[in-house]
């Protein structure tokens, strides 16, 4: 199944590039936002599915204190980086 769900990917993400060319050379706003909202729908589905199957079968663990800041530094940094390519 994993196998599938990567070469689905893979393919999409390659029609994709192909459609966004196109959307760019005719210069058509609807296609290449149907698109980028295909693809970003497919990654956050194959990501929360992928998130959901692995700590379903992990076993719960404390953090150690140096864990928990290095986890808070990711985030922070995350949230930082999303804020300075987000269009204002």
């Amino acid at each position: 199944m994993g196998v599938i769900m990567m070469l689905m990917t893979i393919c999409g993400l390659i029609v994709a590039g192909v459609l966004l060319a196109v959307a760019y050379l005719t210069q058509k706003d609807w296609l290449r936002t149907f698109v980028l909202g295909g693809v970003a729908t497919w990654l956050r589905v194959t990501r929360s599915s992928y998130l959901s199957v692995l700590s379903s079968a992990s076993n719960e663990r404390w953090l150690l204190a140096s864990q928990r800041n290095i986890a808070a530094f990711i985030l922070i940094a995350t949230c930082i980086l999303q804020w300075l390519t987000s269009e204002q």
